[in-house]
């Protein structure tokens, strides 16, 4: 070697250089080198999300990879537990939807550790959509360096670790950018390796207690991402245990107890989700696991090619002569090989056989609520961008620093270029409600004339919104109502959540029968809703507006603001059941109906009942055809009737109502009833109230001459049959149909 010339240093030297002499690096070098590699970070990211940036108030990039209603609620729910947090500590559970039912935070998620970017930014500007797009902004930096950091501490160089984190902030299902990002936070994956790697060179007590507080972040991020980070930590641990290196049982007992500390505060935070009946459920159907199976492809079809090129050569490198290549390479492949089993959910049948798989574990345990096994292509990405590292490092290697520099450097750009290009979408959906003056009109009028639930209409059941795509961009009013609620903070009547609380179901049964008045009353027997906010007309279904005229015409209702064809209705009727209201408030008890009434069986005095048609019932029928019925029931007995039960509940002891036929001039026995049917009654019955029911009663198949008797029952109870009790009965002579007809 020519002794005129600088030595030549291979780039793992070159590395070592920078390294003290106990292998630990320099002190205060790192944060040096973090806080450069996150500005350098932040300048890719706002270039590529630069349209995203501008209109971050507003907007966020449109996906396919995400429903824009999930979007909104992920908003609504990061803004409060904001305000609560900052007004009302002790009510966080008691979140404003579905009111007056309590504690319904427990039917989604908290995102607490994600209040840390959220909150100041929502306290400053009231604004949830900058908040939640601040957020979802800031974790592409920050996990580009929590991988950085990862790949460096592993022995990687530092242009093979920079590239890495691109790769890595750039995964699965973060590629155009979305708000539920922050369900499946991916910086926590590397954030947690990292921890355990540093606790196992220092088995001392401040890494452990780093290795806590990551773990703690990670799993109050959301429930998915705990049980991510649950499932990267699980998976990392053993890795480390089994590296040679002194001090294994102390990084064994201070890793436990630090991941333990961390779950028990998970579980404290999580007793009122655990109170829920889903906690206990039974998990997925076949035909669910096959529509996530088919999820999880489409995902895997989403990410970057050059990566999963990159990750396919780093897995062939587990024998490399690097040894930051091959130890990058080896623990990928187990991450990338875990995860994609999790993928495919429970179990798989194999010739006739069915296996179970690791997810299985996951299924039925308490955390049986993470529905999508698809989404563990989040931890997926997490191990090919440790296989492309291990590629890029080996390449790095065999080439020296320029050649193999600019080699990795042609990577980053091509990465930049092709997958960091879409970052901000082809177009932004924008959230109206954010800005829209209505909700901001709404606050001023409460504050004027008095707080209280606000009911905003049309209610549109979600099969309406499936049948008009399109008349609804964010596919859910519901969730746009939750959002502007986030600027007026009004309880709601309505919510969008996984989870409903028991009483909703009987809520939006009755939604459906407006403009009733009788219906109208029951909502605000139910809820004491005080006011109604109407969309503008043309937001309605044609079919609809008719009935917008007739709320407007409603008795105690009184017009006070219109804006932009919003109207605003001040409810002013006094509720006739007021236990109704409290029974909600004070929770659903599997010993009472969602309205309060005791489920028992009735006494003989609680069980009379009178049944009168309104107008004539038909003397004729078709066979088998469905024959409109309207008439009114009436509880002439002591007690009221328990009717109204959650769907997946039993009903034993609620009241309903039978359809009975019997040939004509025949014995009226039990044993020779020729066909019935059972209907329920639409709500509780309140001691001397009539309620009005509309069925379709379908006709015996057989023509000839029939006895229709409708009655009131109770199942496993009483059977209404004293003298005091007026079933209606009618003859009804039922003819064939003529040959040709259809039978309705």
């Amino acid at each position: 070697m020519n002794p005129s010339q600088p030595a030549r240093m291979d780039p793992q030297s070159q590395l070592d250089a920078t390294r003290a002499p106990g292998g630990g690096e320099r002190p205060g070098l790192p944060w040096r080198e973090v806080l450069a590699s996150f500005v350098a970070y932040s300048a890719v990211f706002a270039v590529l999300a630069w349209p995203w940036l501008r209109a971050a108030d507003h907007a966020a990039p449109n996906s396919n990879l995400r429903h824009p209603a999930d979007e909104r609620e992920v908003a609504w729910i990061l803004a409060w537990v904001s305000h609560a947090l900052g007004t009302a500590p002790r009510h966080l559970m008691d979140a404003n939807v579905y009111y007056p039912a309590p504690g319904q935070l427990t039917g989604i998620e908290l995102f607490l550790s994600t209040q840390l970017v959220f909150a100041p930014v929502f306290w400053a500007t009231h604004n949830a959509v900058l908040g939640a797009n601040a957020a979802v902004l800031l974790s592409y930096p920050l996990a580009a360096v929590a991988m950085e950091r990862l790949l460096i501490a592993l022995g990687c160089g530092r242009p093979v670790a920079w590239t890495a984190g691109l790769v890595f902030a750039l995964g699965p299902l973060r590629v155009p950018g979305n708000l539920m990002i922050l369900k499946y936070v991916n910086l926590y994956l590397p954030l947690i390796a990292l921890a355990l790697t540093r606790l196992r060179q220092r088995p001392a007590n401040g890494p452990a207690l780093g290795l806590g507080m990551v773990m703690a972040l990670a799993f109050l991020s959301s429930y998915y991402a705990a049980v991510m980070a649950a499932v990267a930590a699980a998976i990392w641990f053993p890795l480390e245990w089994l590296r040679p290196a002194p001090g294994r049982r102390r990084f064994a007992f201070l890793a436990v107890a630090a991941i333990a500390a961390a779950l028990a505060l998970l579980v404290v935070v999580s007793l009122p989700y655990l109170r829920r009946p889903e906690a206990s459920a039974t998990f997925v159907s076949p035909l669910a696991a096959l529509a996530q199976l088919y999820t999880g492809l489409y995902y895997l079809a989403s990410m970057d090619p050059l990566s999963l090129g990159l990750a396919g050569l780093g897995a062939a490198l587990i024998g490399s002569a690097a040894p930051a290549a091959r130890r990058a390479a080896r623990w990928g492949l187990v991450i990338t090989v875990v995860s994609a089993l999790l993928m495919v959910g429970p179990t798989a049948t194999i010739g006739g056989w069915t296996i179970p798989l690791p997810f299985a574990v996951i299924a039925n345990s308490p955390a049986r609520f993470f529905r999508a096994p698809s989404r563990f292509v989040v931890v997926l990405g997490f191990g090919t961008a440790l296989l492309a590292a291990a590629a890029l490092e080996a390449a790095w290697r065999r080439l020296g620093r320029r050649a193999g520099g600019l080699a990795v450097a042609a990577v980053a750009a091509a990465i930049v270029a092709t997958h960091g290009s879409r970052l901000a979408g082809s177009r932004l959906e924008v959230f109206r409600e954010q800005s829209q003056p209505i909700y901001a009109a709404v606050k001023a009028v409460a504050e004027k004339e008095g707080p209280g639930p606000v009911l905003e209409l049309p209610f549109v059941p979600i099969l309406a919104v499936v049948a008009n795509p399109g008349f609804y961009p964010s596919g859910a009013p519901g969730a746009e109502a939750m959002l502007g609620s986030t600027r007026h903070w009004q309880p709601l009547i309505i919510g969008e959540t996984a989870y409903p609380p028991p009483h909703w179901p009987l809520v939006a049964a009755t939604l459906g029968r407006l403009p009733a008045n009788e219906a109208f009353q029951d909502l605000v027997d139910m809820t004491h809703v005080r006011w109604l906010l109407l969309r503008p007309r043309e937001e309605w279904f044609e079919s609809w507006r008719a009935a917008r005229d007739r709320i407007l015409a409603l008795q105690g209702v009184k017009r006070i603001l219109v804006l932009d064809g919003w109207e605003l209705l001040r409810v002013d009727r006094i509720p006739q059941h007021p236990g109704w209201f409290a029974a909600i408030a004070a929770g659903y008890r599997p010993q009472q109906t969602v309205l309060g009434t005791p489920l028992a069986p009735l006494p003989p005095e609680a069980a009379r009942a009178v049944v009168m048609a309104r107008g004539a019932v038909p003397a004729q029928a078709l066979a088998g055809s469905a024959l409109p019925l309207s008439f009114h029931v009436v509880n002439i007995g002591a007690a009221p009737w328990p009717v109204a039960v959650p769907p997946q509940a039993a009903r034993t002891h609620t009241v309903g109502l039978e359809a009975r036929w019997w040939l004509a001039d025949q014995p009226h026995a039990a044993d020779t009833v020729q066909l019935s049917q059972e209907f329920e009654l639409l709500r509780d019955v309140w001691v001397g109230e009539d309620v009005i029911r509309d069925v379709f009663i379908i006709a015996p198949t057989q023509p000839g001459s029939y006895d229709l008797e409708i009655r009131v029952h109770q199942v496993a109870g009483a059977d209404f049959d004293g003298p005091e009790n007026k079933p209606l009965r009618a003859r009804v002579v039922v003819a064939a149909p003529s040959p040709g007809s259809v039978t309705p």
